[in-house]
């Protein structure tokens, strides 16, 4: 595949953790020597890396993180509305472009470098957001994606025995209390929800649970 150039003046490289995520800042050309910042993975934390980034003269920025879910939405999401280039990648292009440099030393510093010298040298796609109405339909099916997981955790733990009364009375209730919920689930889903792609999962995460 033939890389289409992007002039970019700057880089920025994001491990992005529950709590926290690390930035890797580098310059294009490398005039200076490249910052590493950390940030809380919070709507403030995402504020104060706006308001640094707004103190360097980044120029045109191109910002690069994985996709994890809900872990790095939110920010990619802040970072395209204040303007910059964003570029959402599969953690596996990351791990194989790491495997490719034979790097030894993983941190959560050395990830964003690592991010940063991915998003200089391939020039990953931007990254555009969904609509809100399929946002709001893709919340909801991680939102019940998550039922149904914890109805299954309990079935087996209910299952898998011996226990002593209380406990087995204990899951027999979580149970049929959750196993009672997913059918209140219906009355989530937008009244648009079939005109989107994400209402084939959606109606497959509705089947019972077993």
């Amino acid at each position: 595949m033939t890389l289409v150039s992007v002039s970019v003046d700057s880089v920025l490289g994001i491990d992005v953790a529950k709590a926290k995520v690390d930035i890797w800042f580098e310059r294009v050309p490398p005039s200076a020597k490249p910052i590493h910042r950390c940030y809380e993975n919070t709507p403030a934390g995402h504020q104060r890396l706006l308001a640094w980034l707004a103190t360097q003269a980044v120029g045109q920025l191109h910002a690069c993180l994985e996709a994890t879910g809900s872990y790095s939405d939110a920010l990619a999401l802040c970072l395209h509305q204040a303007g910059y280039r964003v570029s959402l990648v599969n953690p596996l292009r990351i791990k194989r472009f790491g495997e490719s440099e034979l790097r030894r030393i993983k941190t959560d510093k050395s990830d964003a470098a690592l991010i940063a010298r991915f998003c200089l040298t391939q020039q990953p796609d931007p990254w555009t957001p969904l609509p809100p109405e399929r946002q709001e339909l893709r919340d909801l099916v991680r939102s019940l994606q998550d039922v149904k997981q914890l109805a299954q955790q309990q079935g087996s733990r209910h299952t898998s025995g011996p226990h002593t009364p209380a406990v087995t009375a204990a899951t027999t209730r979580i149970l049929s209390c959750i196993c009672a919920a997913l059918p209140m689930c219906a009355t989530w889903w937008p009244t648009s929800a079939c005109v989107h792609v994400f209402a084939p999962r959606a109606v497959r995460c509705m089947a019972p649970h077993r």
